[in-house]
């Protein structure tokens, strides 16, 4: 039996070296194709001569990039956190972002949660919207920036970190 052993990783051994010896090849082949300008190694017909190829160009067309910030203002937010609350340095970096340069013909929106329900001004533990249709119509409609900065920093300004943090108990009554 061990003579069987013996041959059969003296076989793999073998396959092992020709294996490498087809992956080098390979990749000869494909940076042939890189150089060639002529894609795929698929292009490549057998005997591996590149064919002239007419690469096809074509114009890439930006598309508007609009995103809706959804902020949680949830009472988990006051935590001090190396550098501040975590609403302060949220806040911050979504200054720095709005009013960057290169942020400039981004649209944004901005909507919190969690919110409080018809009546209240400030979702306490026992009170607060689950309702997804109330989180539909964001506090800040989309606009491109710069000119939507100062209206989605001034909401944010107008907004303290305070309540639960409805996902929880969207989770439990999920699971029931």
């Amino acid at each position: 039996m061990r003579r069987n052993s013996k041959h059969f990783f003296r076989k793999l051994m073998r396959h092992d070296r020709l294996a490498r010896v087809r992956s080098s090849s390979f990749a000869g082949l494909l940076g042939l194709a890189a150089l060639a300008g002529c894609g795929s190694v698929d292009q490549l017909p057998l005997g591996g001569t590149p064919e002239v190829c007419h690469p096809d160009v074509s114009a890439i067309k930006p598309v508007q990039l609009d995103m809706i910030i959804m902020l949680d203002q949830s009472g988990s937010m006051a935590e001090t956190v190396s550098g501040g609350t975590k609403w302060s340095l949220v806040a911050y970096a979504l200054d720095t972002f709005l009013n960057d340069p290169d942020s400039a013909g981004i649209g944004v929106a901005l909507q919190f949660f969690s919110l409080p329900l018809p009546g209240q001004t400030i979702p306490t533990d026992a009170m607060f919207s689950c309702t997804s249709s109330d989180y539909a119509i964001p506090a800040v409609a989309m606009a491109p920036l710069p000119g939507n900065a100062v209206h989605v920093s001034g909401s944010i300004s107008e907004h303290m970190p305070s309540g639960p943090t409805p996902t929880n108990s969207t989770r439990a009554r999920g699971r029931r």
